[in-house]
């Protein structure tokens, strides 16, 4: 039966859309248990807004990039962050300007302006944090790299998490 389901769902993907009442009550499937799964998902789909789930999966990718990226050793691990990392950074910025769009369809470029420049003042934010946390973290043996690193994955995650929790799709 879920084959069957999977199918169908595959073939009327463009036709579909989910989050009505009449989605759950009507659904457009011809046996019971490819309606009980139809109801499910749309139930699931209209509750949760999909950019929350992705900005939390890219800020888990961000962290671990620069967690790998602290005690990398090799060069294939420092690439392997990098990877992480472009990749978390990659879905966080679609989201927020897909989000930014939808919040102002009159002013598309004015939207996309206001998110670029939140990247940009990231980063001016970023680039002195981290030198004032290798400072800190800085022994006559280590200049603090690795240290800083950890504590920036902290913050990064922290910050993408509770930026993710703030989403909010327009009325």
């Amino acid at each position: 039966p879920h084959a069957r389901f999977m199918r169908y769902w595959e073939s009327t993907r463009r036709s579909r859309s989910c989050g009505t009442r009449t989605d759950f009550r009507n659904p457009p499937c011809k046996g019971e248990e490819e309606a009980r799964t139809y109801r499910l998902f749309c139930r699931a789909s209209s509750a949760v807004n999909p950019s929350i789930i992705m900005v939390s999966m890219s800020g888990v990718l961000v962290a671990v990039a620069w967690v790998i990226n602290s005690y990398a050793d090799t060069l294939g691990l420092l690439y392997l962050g990098a990877a992480l990392g472009g990749i978390g950074a990659g879905i966080i910025y679609g989201a927020s300007v897909g989000n930014a769009l939808k919040w102002f369809p009159d002013r598309r470029g004015m939207a996309t302006g206001m998110a670029i420049m939140g990247f940009g003042g990231g980063a001016m934010i970023g680039s002195p944090l981290a030198d004032k946390l290798m400072k800190f973290f800085a022994t006559p043996n280590s200049v603090g790299v690795w240290e800083t690193f950890l504590a920036m994955a902290a913050i990064y995650f922290l910050f993408m998490i509770i930026g993710a929790l703030a989403y909010r799709v327009p009325p």
